[in-house]
């Protein structure tokens, strides 16, 4: 489904819903939500009291209330991987080493495509995004959580900087899976799989 983020041309369309099919059948540095280097399996400290929201660049991230401490290292590594995204997006760099430092299994292969497709069509993604994400289900070194996100200001521009069709105005419900690989969490798997949704923290 194209949805959310993977909107934009004709062909930028064609290839997110072929490489979004492909996503769900696998199914900068990180930012201080928690201790990135968490163990999925060591001793959780307090849960966190109440929501937060924490801003860095342009990735706005509000967490549920009483998270712990190997709930806040999912969230920081997905956070992480939006500020990559963005970077690499602004500059259509299908290479950018931070984006690739950020994901892991099909989501690397995913975005590097998509990226470059932007670079072959001469285009670029920028804009800030809202995120919203639910309380991870962590099972080993393996995370899955849902946001409802909001991408409303991701604008596509062409190489004019011109956008490139009007934004979605609606929420994207997003399906995400991270792994553990050393201290850091990285996302493995991305899926859109709604518009609309209702953020679960105002």
């Amino acid at each position: 489904m194209s949805i959310g983020l993977l909107r934009g041309s004709a062909a930028l369309i064609t290839l997110s819903f072929v490489l979004a099919s492909a996503a769900c059948s696998d199914k900068p540095e990180p930012v201080p939500l928690g201790d990135p280097s968490a163990s999925s399996t060591g001793a959780s400290a307090s849960p966190s009291a109440g929501p937060r929201t924490t801003t860095v660049g342009n990735v706005t991230i509000t967490l549920p209330a009483d998270t712990d401490a190997r709930e806040d290292a999912v969230f920081a590594g997905y956070q992480a991987f939006w500020q990559a995204l963005l970077k690499a997006s602004a500059k259509a760099n299908p290479q950018e080493p931070i984006l690739v430092a950020t994901t892991t299994g099909n989501a690397r292969p995913f975005f590097v495509q998509y990226l470059g497709n932007l670079q072959i069509t001469r285009r670029t993604q920028s804009g800030p995004v809202r995120l919203h994400p639910t309380a991870p289900s962590l099972r080993g070194s393996a995370a899955t959580l849902t946001d409802c996100a909001d991408l409303s200001r991701l604008v596509i521009r062409s190489a004019n900087g011109k956008p490139v069709g009007p934004p979605d105005p609606k929420t994207t419900q997003i399906r995400i899976e991270l792994a553990l690989q050393g201290a850091k969490w990285l996302v493995k798997s991305y899926d859109e799989t709604a518009r609309g949704c209702r953020p679960p923290i105002a």
